[in-house]
């Protein structure tokens, strides 16, 4: 099997999870179907806007650029489906961010974190990436990813109060994600990867 087809294989067996199969007839055809199935599936692991699971945000590769909440979650199954114009930087870059996702069931102090609040780490530990690694930036963007921080931040001081292992999100953690990221790049440049992300927040943010 190919592997995008493996991808899209394994993101329909987790949304397909629990449906009686009557209820479930065919392979869905076109992006509609897809994101009907994601829909009904976050309808059932979604709590307080918090989405349970982190087996979505992995397949999904949820990065944060495009958002890291429930309703932020089809931009992601729209790049699944449709793999064949990916770039092998972005490729790779794909690769790194599901690594970075089963790094979490490694660390147990960190384990029991929510999707939606792992997919909030996995965004800061890039965030932070990507601005070390470019020395020079617009004053706009330095300001936008400043911004997209403290929101970030302020996400996960938020949600500390419910779930205690938040409060084990350290700087030394992040770094130590951020480590597994850049190691699945397998020494690649990823200079345009990291300019193309923060503009792509720009413009998600505009």
């Amino acid at each position: 099997m190919h592997q995008d087809d493996c991808v899209k294989d394994q993101v329909l067996q987790l949304l397909s999870k629990g449906i009686k199969r009557k209820h479930f007839k065919k392979i869905p055809q076109d992006e509609s179907e897809w994101t009907h199935l994601l829909n009904v599936w976050l309808r059932r692991n979604t709590m307080n806007q918090d989405v349970k699971e982190r087996d979505i945000y992995r397949w999904l590769s949820v990065d944060g650029f495009d958002g890291f909440e429930a309703k932020h979650l089809k931009l992601y199954l729209s790049a699944i489906l449709d793999q064949k114009c990916i770039r092998q930087e972005y490729r790779l870059h794909i690769k790194a961010v599901r690594a970075m996702y089963r790094w979490f069931e490694s660390q147990p102090q960190v384990s029991s974190l929510t999707g939606t609040d792992s997919g909030c780490v996995v965004f800061l530990t890039l965030l932070q990436l990507y601005v070390n690694k470019l020395e020079m930036m617009e004053d706009e963007i330095t300001l936008q990813v400043h911004l997209a921080k403290r929101s970030a931040e302020g996400f996960l001081y938020r949600n500390a109060n419910y779930y205690k292992d938040v409060r084990n999100v350290t700087e030394a953690l992040l770094k130590e994600l951020g480590n597994i990221y850049v190691q699945e790049l397998q020494g690649k440049d990823w200079t345009s990867v990291a300019n193309e992300q923060l503009r792509r927040l720009m413009k998600s943010k505009n």
